[in-house]
């Protein structure tokens, strides 16, 4: 009896871009293609961390025929991409293709893997250098060699031997987070609620003092932090604990009661490159900033930058309403999409916040139904 060997067991999902031909008898397109490079291989050529640049004809030649064979995805003036290319390979015994793409720009020839993690690249370009990369004229010639296989399966064969483990894609929070983790509907809604109706009472204020900037800034951080970790600390001492250092001269002013110094240091610039609205400091990506009230926005306004910290600032949101504290809390939506698991997260991307998907039995049941996949993208063939 023949033995079928299907990579994957899944069928069509109309949520997920997913579809897979059962007929496709994957253990005898393996045998009769036989990839000669292993995935390891690739992925020790592939996984640079600056620029490679071969001066070679001979490979310039290669590259040549490739992109020969087919439309370029792209073009205008001084670009010509091809988008995507793949390249069939073993892992663990089985037929696997991942994507690359080709760019031609002024005359060299850039190159790139997707499926690894971070992003770098090899520049080709004629000239008379040794060459000593003949596993990348394999990885060329490999690729023609698909090339037939992709013209007859079509995107079938990627879709059956593109690893799931390494395809990218999208799936909202609440299916990879832990319950306990999310934010109840309830109370996103209570929270919409309560800022709208704060909205409406139209809360103005057109001058503030340094203290008043540091008093409005301590409502937020004795939200956001434990109570005793701000308990015995003065506004000014809440700043200096978390804020940006840079505060731009702010804490130089002479008054801090005096309304007329500190709008004058806020309209002359002077603090301009500096961060001392970042009240929240973070050294990742910016932080939670309170901008302070100015002639054209009578009114405070918070915003977050870094992802991971929604929850401090919802946290913030909440006490300036409480506060009646003029303000506006900026994408605050998106913050709320987040923290109740509505937003979307990455799926194998390298990122700081991302979800990365191994094919088990398990985590088809668990996650497969609820991902997003990018959709299958080749070139068109010759």
């Amino acid at each position: 009896m023949e033995t079928f060997f299907t990579l994957y067991t899944l069928t069509f999902n109309p949520n997920n871009n997913i579809m897979f031909d059962m007929k496709l008898n994957i253990a005898e397109i393996t045998r009769s293609f036989a990839p000669k490079i292993r995935y390891v291989e690739v992925e020790g050529l592939f996984r640079l961390s600056d620029e490679l640049k071969i001066n070679n004809d001979t490979f310039y030649a290669k590259i040549q025929e490739l992109t020969g064979k087919a439309y370029p995805s792209y073009k205008d003036k001084t670009d010509t991409k091809w988008e995507y290319f793949y390249l069939p390979m073993k892992r663990k015994g089985r037929l696997i293709c991942l994507p690359f793409s080709i760019v031609l720009y002024k005359s060299v020839y850039y190159v790139w893997f997707h499926g690894f993690s971070g992003f770098s690249w090899i520049a080709v370009n004629k000239g008379k250098d040794k060459f000593y990369y003949e596993d990348y004229l394999l990885f060329i010639d490999e690729s023609i060699r698909f090339i037939p296989l992709l013209k007859e399966a079509g995107n079938k064969i990627i879709e059956r031997t593109f690893p799931l483990d390494l395809r990218r894609g999208k799936v909202k929070g609440k299916y990879i987070r832990e319950k306990n983790d999310l934010m109840p509907e309830k109370e996103r809604r209570e929270i919409e609620e309560a800022y709208k109706n704060h909205l409406e009472k139209k809360l103005t204020i057109n001058e503030i003092s340094l203290n008043e900037y540091l008093n409005t800034a301590a409502i937020c951080y004795q939200a956001a932090f434990e109570k005793e970790k701000t308990k015995a600390l003065t506004p000014l001492e809440m700043y200096k604990k978390w804020a940006d250092k840079r505060d731009g001269g702010m804490l130089d002013i002479d008054d801090p009661n005096s309304k007329k110094e500190y709008m004058e240091w806020l309209n002359s610039g002077k603090w301009s490159g500096s961060h001392p609205f970042e009240i929240v400091y973070s050294f990742i990506e910016l932080g939670i900033h309170l901008y302070p009230p100015r002639l054209d926005k009578p009114f405070f306004g918070i915003s977050v930058s870094f992802i991971h910290l929604t929850g401090p600032f919802v946290d913030m949101v909440v006490n300036l309403i409480k506060h009646n504290v003029p303000f506006e809390a900026y994408h605050l939506d998106e913050a709320l999409d987040y923290l109740t698991g509505e937003s979307y997260i990455n799926v194998n991307v390298t990122s700081l916040d991302s979800f990365h998907y191994y094919p088990s039995r398990e985590n088809r049941k668990k996650y497969f139904p609820h991902i997003q996949w990018d959709k299958i993208e080749t070139v068109k063939f010759k």
